[in-house]
Parts: structure tokens; C-alpha cells; sequence
């Protein structure tokens, strides 16, 4: 009876990890802020920022939350309270002269050109280490996701009757809107998935494979940029196809492949089937959902560069 009206405590809220990415000048998009820590379900999170939103409890010890972008250059404190705990970020607003625009091309001496600059044309002497030019930009152009100057042709995700065209690779489904957008870990996943049939990548997943040994076939080893390439989520080649035209101004410059109106691969599982991914039909932007996994698609390849 003693403990009858006895006053329930919460527990003290602990921060441990805030992290705010770096964005461009200019760049006008919500920033996330991913908030680590204990008992943050307990108490409401805030911050000096009044303009703090669309806060998300993922769990007793993670959330994620957005903030406006203060666009002036430099450094920008972030306060985050929980309760009585309180964490801190900075993140960096950099300059818009430093940051990737679609149409960049990349070269292995670690300059670039402009897309600006590539109606002037490129000295003779680079053009040989061109290896990549900017085909989508992320939080203003600090992150650049370069395509090759090389494509696979008639390459099929994996053969009929394997694991990997039977299995339905859940965690790497995704659509253009939602699920996994980003393929950068994909095949990581089916390795793990499916060690057997990924052990012999040319036979068994020939559309990876292509993707895997990219660095050395194109000519890329030790230079610095032989790893790291990917397939694309099916949202990151959609991107693609809407960029398109400036890839391949770019892309021609340099003697690049042409992009063209066929259908090339994505690393997007689809949900309501495994034998099934999806691929991209570059005549009308169609994402198919149709693309069993022994047809023969083209695959480009793509690798994420940080502007700093």
C-alpha cells in the first residue's frame, strides 16, 4: 500500500552521436540529422533550431530529424536537447565552386572539368585519364556519383534455376521512390545471402561481375580509383536517364559509351517475385518490373566521390 502513489521516474534521456551531413552553397533541401543515444523515447526532442522537423523515433536509442539549411559558408552549430541531455553537430556549408555538378568529368590525376567548361573542349593530354563523369549530386553537389566511361553489353543478372534468380534478396528491393536507394552495399548483401553461387561471380551473377572487376578491365588499376564501382539501385538509374543528355554530351567528349534507348540493369530486387529485378528502359524512362533475371540488359556502373 506504501507504493500506492508512488511517482513513476523516467529514466534519464542520454545523446551520444549527432551527425549532420555536409551540403553545397545554394543548396535549398532539408538536411538530416541522425541522433544517437539512450532513452530517447522518454522525453521530446528540441533544439535552438526552431525549425527542427519531421522528428522520427526510430527506436529507444536512435532518431532522425531534418533542419532548414543555413546557406552562408562554414562551419553551422547544432544543439540537440533530450530532457536534460544535450548533443551537438556541426556541419559545413562549402563553396558552390568546390562542389560536383552533373556533366563533370573526372580524371586520374585527381582534376576535373567543369560541365561549364566542357562545351571548350578538353586538353588532348587528359584525355586519356578521363575515367568518369558526374551523373547525379547529392545535398547540393558534395557528393558526385560518377558513371564509367565503359558499359556492360547483353549481360544477365543471374542464370535460370540459381540461387541467385530463385532467391527474393529482400533487403536490397526498392522502387524509385522507396526501399533501398542506394546500391552501393547490394552486392555486400547478396554475398552474404548467397556465398556459394557469389564465390563465382562470372557465372553466377555475370551482370555484377561486370561491375566488380570494372576497375581492372577499364584500366583503372593503381590509380586510386580500381574499387568502389556498383550497379545502381533502380532509383539511382532512374536519375541517370533523367540526366542523360548532359552524361552523354560528357561522356562523348571523352570517347565515352553511348548511353542509347536499350535497357539496362538495376541491383533492385523486386518484392513480389525473386526471380524477378528491375530494370530501365532507356527509349521512355520505363522502370520494368518485368526483367526476369536470366534476360540479357546492358549494365553501367557508378562510384560516389566526396567533393572535399
Amino acid at each position: 500500500f506504501s507504493n500506492r502513489f508512488k511517482c513513476y521516474e523516467y529514466p534519464e534521456a542520454q545523446i551520444t552521436y549527432v551527425e549532420i551531413p555536409t551540403v553545397g552553397e545554394g543548396y535549398t533541401g532539408a538536411i538530416p540529422v541522425t541522433i544517437t543515444g539512450k532513452n530517447l523515447l522518454a522525453y521530446e526532442i528540441t533544439s535552438q533550431y526552431s525549425n527542427l522537423s519531421n522528428i522520427n523515433y526510430i527506436s529507444n536509442t536512435e532518431a532522425t530529424a531534418e533542419i532548414d539549411c543555413n546557406n552562408s559558408v562554414g562551419s553551422h552549430l547544432v544543439t540537440i536537447n533530450c530532457g536534460k541531455a544535450t548533443g551537438t553537430a556541426t556541419y559545413n556549408v562549402i563553396e558552390a565552386e568546390k562542389c560536383f555538378s552533373v556533366g563533370d568529368i573526372l580524371f586520374t590525376d585527381g582534376t576535373r572539368v567543369k560541365v561549364e567548361d566542357v562545351q571548350y573542349g578538353v586538353p588532348d593530354e587528359q584525355i586519356s585519364k578521363a575515367f568518369g563523369v558526374i551523373a547525379s549530386t547529392i545535398y547540393g553537389g558534395v557528393v558526385g556519383k560518377a558513371v564509367g566511361l565503359q558499359k556492360g553489353t547483353n549481360l544477365i543478372w543471374a542464370p535460370y534455376g540459381t540461387t541467385g534468380y530463385n532467391k527474393n534478396f529482400k533487403e536490397i528491393q526498392g522502387t524509385t521512390t522507396s526501399g533501398d536507394m542506394d546500391g552501393s552495399d547490394n552486392w555486400d548483401y547478396i554475398c552474404s545471402e548467397d556465398p556459394t553461387g557469389s564465390a563465382n561471380a562470372a557465372t553466377n551473377y555475370p551482370a555484377f561481375n561486370f561491375v566488380n572487376t570494372y576497375g581492372i578491365t577499364a584500366g583503372l588499376t593503381g590509380t586510386g580509383y580500381e574499387n568502389g564501382w556498383y550497379l545502381p539501385a533502380i532509383a539511382e538509374l532512374d536519375v541517370v536517364y533523367d540526366n542523360r543528355s548532359i552524361i552523354q554530351e560528357s561522356l562523348d567528349v571523352v570517347g565515352g559509351f553511348t548511353i542509347g534507348t536499350s535497357y539496362y540493369w538495376s541491383s533492385s530486387q523486386y518484392a513480389s517475385d525473386g526471380r524477378i529485378a528491375y530494370e530501365l528502359n532507356f527509349s521512355n524512362g520505363k522502370v520494368g518490373a518485368n526483367g526476369l533475371k536470366f534476360h540479357n540488359y546492358n549494365v553501367l556502373v557508378l562510384r560516389a566521390f566526396n567533393a572535399q
